[in-house]
């Protein structure tokens, strides 16, 4: 098991997070691929959690979303 974590600035709005949107791409395929094709498992509190969901609705290949296989999402924000 490798436990990451990834931060975002939640001082900005989501329209302007672009880099922060390529990179967690690029961190779910990569925590794939070096943990033997094992999806990844989400932990998420609070704002994280709505950051999560609008990143998981834009990701742009498919391919992305087969990495994932769970999302725990504790005191979401609304």
């Amino acid at each position: 098991m490798i436990l990451l974590i990834y931060r975002y600035d939640f001082r900005r709005g989501l329209d302007e997070q672009e880099e922060f949107f390529a990179n967690l791409t690029n961190l779910v395929i990569e925590t794939y691929e070096t943990n033997n094709q094992t999806k990844v498992v989400f932990i998420t509190h609070s704002m994280g959690g709505s950051y999560l969901f609008f990143s998981l609705s834009i990701i742009e290949l498919e391919r992305e979303r087969c990495h994932v296989t769970r999302c725990f999402f504790f005191f979401l924000s609304y």
